[in-house]
């Protein structure tokens, strides 16, 4: 379906991303606790690797198109990121790491994220489908990913370090 689309218009779209409200503290907060950080994604390097950068997230995962002459192909190079290789690029990411499984923490929203909450210590699904709600061992409602730090336990004081008590009006 992206065959022969221009890199320009790529290059629109990467410029008016959006990236979910409290992606930002989350990845901040999480790197100031010695977490490492892993976006995998179903979607295109192309963006991926954009948020990766402005986040400073560790790791990103993502498929990648084929591009020739500054239009896409209509192909993607190999592997693919499905469902099961999301869950096997968890266990990737915990050798590199040296992590055992119950230390690993994935945060998924579709179907194609079952396998990589599977092989997870804690899964967390946000705003997910049922067949996703089965694997997860919680669920998160709420757009603002922040709600992850209160899930992982993060120290009351860090928090309101990241996010201060707002001030009343007198």
């Amino acid at each position: 379906l992206l065959k022969g689309l221009s890199v320009d218009t790529l290059e629109a779209i990467a410029e008016n991303l959006e990236i979910s409200p409290g992606a930002e503290e989350l990845v901040s907060t999480l790197k100031t606790l010695g977490y490492k950080t892993a976006l995998i994604s179903g979607g295109f390097s192309y963006f991926v690797d954009r948020i990766k950068n402005r986040l400073g997230i560790d790791y990103a995962y993502s498929n990648k198109l084929v591009i020739k002459n500054g239009k896409l192909t209509g192909e993607l190079e190999e592997p693919i990121i499905d469902e099961r290789r999301k869950g096997e690029l968890i266990g990737e990411i915990a050798k590199k790491e040296n992590l055992l499984k119950e230390e690993i923490v994935a945060v998924g929203d579709g179907a194609n994220d079952r396998f990589m909450l599977r092989n997870s210590g804690l899964g967390i699904a946000i705003n997910p489908k049922d067949v996703l709600k089965k694997v997860a061992d919680g669920v998160i409602t709420k757009e603002n990913l922040t709600g992850i730090l209160y899930c992982l336990g993060a120290p009351e004081k860090k928090l309101k370090e990241v996010f201060p008590p707002k001030r009343r009006a007198k």
